[in-house]
């Protein structure tokens, strides 16, 4: 007798269901007994009053037991007819055959390997609505936190914002991804995308990408070469390998994570936010700020003062800002600020050229001054007629909009994060200095390190017009004029044990044939560092610009500095950052914008969002399951969902063909509502009726 294809199904969707660990708590839950004893006013009435590790119980049984009702009893024929199952092969990232809904189903992916293991499950089960180990004490942070595979987080955990978007796509699935390891994944479209973005910040920004390597080769080349005459034949006297002359040498020269944090701050705040101020628009800002998942906000300013104690149990949350522009709203094509701004450059800071060329950066400049100028210039305006509009770029291959609204509802809260800690960094400069050395320390940097001369170097060659002169008081020990880091510096200074040590910029800018500590000759090593330099940067003046700073700085270059300079050029835009953000939806084959959207700024709505997230990272909400199942055919972990299993997927070309076109009769809109967070979801409560 040919088996009824709906029972067929049944009975597999039963296979699987046996698979979920039943437990004694489930047994209060029997329909049989509740319907005998029970109206559906009562049962509501009882399903209210779970508590939420008792509603996961609740569901599962619900399942467990429509599907055993609705399947007839065997006969003894039936089962004994069936042949012995041949032991499964495991292996990594084979595919499933279409249609295999065996019990003891490879594991299809990486990321269901490793989040088995992590879960210690059978690979024949699906996976569990939330957590089953250590009672859920172990919250989806600390879990992102301890198995990642980006390194960097382990070392320094924190969050993206768009890590906060948990409801772009599907709760579940971002809940899975972190029990997962968090395990990265790449494709063409994603590289595609990164280029796209690369290639508007090189049109905005050419110093971006500047290549240094033949510069890099030249200096570590050289030191090395420094180091053999210092303890060769040819040495000084006294000095040996390993002598505090050759391991600061070396020092250098070496990059570390500090270097780097301080070129990304040097590079996409200070000048970037430079570059909006004199070209009216500047892309990849980087912008951060601290959540607190206790009470689910982030850290603000609060009055005058501001310790470490308001950073107390907050995470870290970084972002970067696509794109930030300046413009009248009455007039879009009104430059009136930018022009003052222009002339202000030309007046204040000696420009030698009388024509009209806008490249403001031919000017030396002290940003102190630049800053105090800046700020009588933009008294005159307001956000009617000056605002600044905090824009996110997404790249598509054509011309297509995503097809989920909650993909772009996720764009559109991306951009409120953005404009919220933008705004966050630009009301109080002593809070944000904060902020920043928090930052730095968080990563277990010592923010007070001297960086490297290499690094120092490029920064000046690179943007010798707006750190020159800043660089030049470092090397003088002279204030740079932001109070509570002029302040730090004096008073580490009077202290008879400083950790303020001079800085020896000069040592590496010798040739070997050449190195003398008494009488320095920079001539022979600047004949051959030119050659480089003019290929970056034909503007650079070794003799002006360098030479000058060729001794021992007084106050070394470090990330505090980078940190107090930062801090005060967020705070020039705070007056003027816009209401309105916006969503540019670009082609990178054409490179053109063919769809903008424009929203008005909510602070209620990203305040829900917040909430939400730090419910989600915290472990206080039972994640939500997809809102369309259409995004389950290409989602890693379909194949053990016990939502995708039981709801079923058509089967198509593309597609997992793991499910089962049944869920609509299985799950009523109680259950529906619960797994749809308790029926706050009104769309999907509507289809599950």
């Amino acid at each position: 007798m040919v088996e009824n294809d709906d029972v067929h199904k049944l009975k597999k969707v039963k296979s699987l269901l046996e698979n979920i660990p039943a437990n004694e708590e489930m047994n209060k839950y029997e329909l049989q007994n509740q319907l005998k004893s029970y109206n559906i006013a009562d049962i509501r009435n009882f399903e209210k009053s779970l508590k939420p590790e008792e509603k996961v119980q609740y569901v599962q049984s619900i399942i467990r037991q429509i599907v055993n009702l609705s399947i007839p009893e065997e006969t003894s024929s039936s089962s004994s007819s069936s042949k012995p199952k041949p032991k499964p092969k495991v292996g990594r990232g084979k595919k499933a055959k279409v249609g295999s809904l065996k019990k003891d189903k490879l594991l299809s992916n990486a990321r269901l390997e490793r989040i088995y293991d992590y879960w210690q499950l059978p690979h024949n089960v699906s996976l569990p609505l939330v957590n089953p180990l250590n009672n859920g004490k172990s919250t989806p942070f600390q879990f992102y936190s301890t198995h990642n595979s980006d390194k960097s987080i382990l070392k320094a955990p924190r969050l993206s914002i768009t890590k906060l978007l948990i409801d772009n796509w599907c709760q579940l699935r971002d809940y899975y991804t972190i029990f997962s390891g968090n395990i990265k994944v790449s494709n063409a479209y994603m590289e595609k995308g990164s280029r796209h973005h690369a290639k508007l910040e090189v049109e905005s920004h050419p110093e971006s990408q500047i290549d240094f390597k033949n510069i890099d080769e030249f200096l570590i080349e050289n030191v090395e070469q420094l180091k053999l005459k210092l303890i060769g034949s040819e040495g000084v006297e006294g000095v040996e390998e390993g002598t505090e002359i050759t391991e600061e040498l070396q020092s250098l020269i070496n990059i570390d994570d500090g270097d780097l944090l301080a070129m990304d701050w040097c590079e996409k705040i200070v000048y970037r936010l430079f570059s909006l101020l004199t070209k009216g628009e500047a892309r990849e800002i980087l912008v951060h700020g601290y959540i607190r998942f206790k009470e689910k906000n982030f850290v603000e300013p609060m009055g005058t003062e501001v310790n470490a104690e308001q950073f107390e149990d907050s995470i870290l949350v970084s972002g970067v800002v696509d794109l930030l522009q300046f413009s009248n709203p009455r007039n879009r094509s009104d430059l009136k600020m930018l022009i003052e701004t222009r002339d202000m450059i030309k007046f204040e800071f000696n420009r030698n050229d009388d024509d009209d060329n806008d490249d403001s950066r031919s000017s030396i400049v002290d940003i102190s001054s630049f800053l105090k100028e800046m700020k009588i210039i933009l008294k005159d305006y307001n956000k009617k007629e000056l605002a600044l509009t905090i824009c996110d770029v997404k790249s598509k291959t054509w011309n297509a909009l995503p097809s989920y609204d909650s993909v772009l509802q996720g764009a559109k809260l991306q951009t409120f994060y953005y404009r919220y800690l933008f705004e966050l960094l630009s009301q109080d400069e002593k809070f944000t200095y904060q902020c920043l050395l928090r930052n730095a320390e968080l990563r277990g940097l010592d923010i007070d390190k001297p960086l490297s001369s290499l690094v120092v170097l490029k920064m000046l060659i690179a943007h010798y017009d707006l750190f020159y002169k800043d660089f030049e008081k470092l090397s003088n020990g002279e204030n740079i004029g932001f109070e509570p880091y002029d302040e730090y510096i004096t008073q580490e200074k009077s202290k008879e044990n400083s950790s303020i040590k001079p800085y020896p910029f000069y040592l590496i800018f010798q040739m070997a044939e050449d190195f003398s500590f008494d009488d320095k000759k920079h001539e022979s090593f600047f004949v051959n560092l030119e050659q480089y330099t003019l290929m970056i940067n034909n503007n650079f003046d070794i003799n002006q610009y360098l030479k000058p700073l060729l001794k021992v700085w007084k106050t070394p270059p470090t990330l505090r500095y980078f940190a107090a300079r930062s801090s005060q050029f967020y705070r020039i835009f705070n007056d003027f950052v816009s209401d309105e953000t916006r969503v540019e939806y670009h082609n990178s084959e054409t490179d053109k914008i063919f769809k903008t959207f424009k929203y008005k700024y909510s602070s209620d709505e990203l305040k829900s969002q917040i909430k939400q997230a730090s419910s989600f990272w915290n472990g206080d909400l039972i994640p939500k399951p997809v809102d369309d199942y259409g995004k389950c055919k290409n989602c890693d972990f379909a194949s053990k969902c016990t939502i995708s299993l039981s709801q079923g997927l058509d089967k198509g070309e593309n597609e997992h063909d793991y499910g089962l076109n049944m869920g609509k009769k299985m799950i009523g809109p109680m259950l529906c509502n619960f797994l749809s967070e308790n029926g706050n979801d009104e769309k999907s409560s509507n289809r599950c009726t």
